[in-house]
């Protein structure tokens, strides 16, 4: 059985949104590696705004680097 990606984002970020909504955040935000526009397009047609670029830093085994990203925002009123 193959789940397509779209499938699987679209039923979890309906649950991840109640899980904010409980957690009385005003503001959710996701983020997107800069470039994946595919990725940025779903967002996008679901209510996602592209708020701005930033970078974030990652931690591995091997030390950590920076990876930019667009930053996605939601309001969770």
């Amino acid at each position: 059985m193959t789940i397509e990606i779209t499938e699987l984002s679209t039923d979890l970020i309906p649950q991840a949104a109640k899980l904010w909504h409980a957690s009385w955040h005003t503001t959710a935000w996701l983020a997107c590696t800069v470039g994946n526009v595919r990725a940025a397009r779903f967002y996008g047609k679901n209510g996602w705004v592209n708020a701005r670029t930033e970078t974030l830093r990652f931690e591995t085994h091997v030390g950590s680097y920076p990876v930019k990203i667009w930053r996605f925002e939601k309001p969770m009123a």
